[in-house]
């Protein structure tokens, strides 16, 4: 079908519009596929883009929480060589009282 309209914007002004044949149903369906492909695509596009974005700050979070456990588990090691450390001088300290309360 190609109806001719007339439409009135202004009184004065006449404008002539054709409608565009309608589609097949089964070339509508082609279209509303086809369309939704690409507008999907489009989308899939962005969320890798996001989802990328969001790798790469979880990847910086990861390493600067390993960073952190290796320096808490440095500043772990440090404490316990030194409170051995004193564990020692207070075994040494205590035998040498003991010695010298024997003599």
């Amino acid at each position: 079908r190609h109806p001719k309209t007339l439409l009135k914007e202004n009184e004065l002004h006449q404008t002539i519009r054709t409608s565009t044949p309608r589609a097949e149903p089964h070339q509508r369906k082609l279209q509303i596929h086809s369309n939704h492909t690409r507008s999907a695509s489009k989308r899939d596009e962005d969320s890798l883009e996001k989802a990328q974005v969001s790798r790469d700050g979880l990847s910086f979070e990861m390493l600067k929480f390993e960073r952190q456990v290796k320096n808490d588990d440095k500043s772990v090691e440090l404490e316990e060589k030194k409170f051995n450390h004193s564990v020692t001088l207070e075994e040494k300290k205590w035998n040498n009282e003991i010695r010298l309360e024997e003599r």
